[in-house]
């Protein structure tokens, strides 16, 4: 989940990003791309450039989502990469007016 203020900016980043890429694919210029912004991936695929560079502009501004197997929570993360979450409750369960509320 990215946060609705950060989306279109994270977006525009990313298709920028990719277009200088596919413009050196289209130049010949791939291999000095790849060397200079992925140096760890000399013969990646298109494919996972592609992604490597979406989760690249991406991960920052995510927030994780877990489901509780026991209870079935909804816990959102806080903030992007913090350790802090907030719990949400199914809909069938909204009786359950607290995190600490016995099932």
């Amino acid at each position: 989940m990215i946060g609705s203020t950060d989306e279109e900016t994270v977006l525009d980043r990313w298709s920028a990003a990719a277009a200088q890429y596919v413009e050196a694919v289209e130049n010949g210029r791939r291999g000095s791309w790849v060397a200079e912004h992925f140096s760890h991936l000399p013969d990646a695929s298109h494919e996972v450039v592609l992604s490597d560079l979406l989760t690249r502009y991406l991960l920052p501004h995510q927030r994780l989502d877990i489901i509780c197997p026991h209870c079935g929570r909804l816990w959102r993360q806080d903030e992007p990469g913090g350790s802090a979450h907030s719990p949400f409750l199914p809909e069938d369960r909204m009786e359950i007016a607290s995190p600490g509320a016995p099932d």
